[in-house]
């Protein structure tokens, strides 16, 4: 939403590590009525890279939002595979179901893979809301290599990946505090939104995840 109007600046970094924050201004105080700081840090450990966010509420009054990140992989992620070629793998068995106009479809029952077809996203993303699982894999039947993004903070996780679209060559694996609203008018009377977070004023939240390559 307005982080894309808003930049985000340089804090600092180390041999293995950058950090960036995000200040509110006007553009983003127009349609996210808070002061706030977010900070986010990029560390990598070995073949981990680990991502931490803190947010700070610099209002006198108390804050609700949702936080997230929807890092995006290539897929396939060797050559000579397909996007056919892949699965996605939670760690502990998920009863996943999505909502189809009025009906209730079922895309896993108490199992921990899914197929990656282009078909798999023809309902947008797969959503599990209090999920058994902290972490989720993309993986491949060809090869060993694959990305496993571990969210031991997360009561949401989320897989999308454009539907109808050949050409887009990534799947995302979608680590989030809460399950998201998704809707135009998501920051009116935000604090009766369902899962959104609250913190008080001068409060910090953080929000940490993990991505594993091998």
């Amino acid at each position: 939403g307005f982080a894309r109007d808003s930049e985000f600046e340089f804090v600092s970094q180390t041999d293995n590590s950058v950090e960036f924050v995000l200040k509110d201004n006007d553009t983003t105080y127009a349609q996210y009525p808070y002061h706030f700081t977010l900070t986010v840090k990029y560390t990598i450990e070995g073949n981990t890279v680990k991502v931490e966010n803190k947010v700070k509420n610099l209002d006198e009054d108390k804050m609700y939002f949702y936080i997230g990140a929807h890092p995006a992989f290539n897929c396939p992620l060797e050559e000579g595979e397909s996007f056919d070629d892949y699965y996605i793998e939670y760690e502990n068995q998920e009863h996943i179901t999505q909502k189809v106009g009025d009906d209730t479809k079922v895309l896993l029952e108490y199992g921990n893979e899914l197929d990656v077809t282009r078909a798999l996203f023809d309902n947008d993303a797969i959503i599990i809301d209090m999920p058994n699982s902290k972490a989720v894999s993309l993986k491949s039947r060809k090869s060993e290599h694959s990305v496993t993004v571990k969210y031991p903070m997360s009561d949401c996780i989320a897989v999308w990946s454009p539907t109808g679209d050949d050409n887009a060559k990534f799947v995302c694996l979608e680590p989030w505090s809460s399950v998201p609203v998704y809707c135009d008018d998501i920051f009116d009377n935000i604090e009766n939104k369902p899962h959104a977070v609250s913190i008080s004023a001068d409060e910090e939240y953080t929000y940490a995840y993990d991505i594993e390559l091998k």
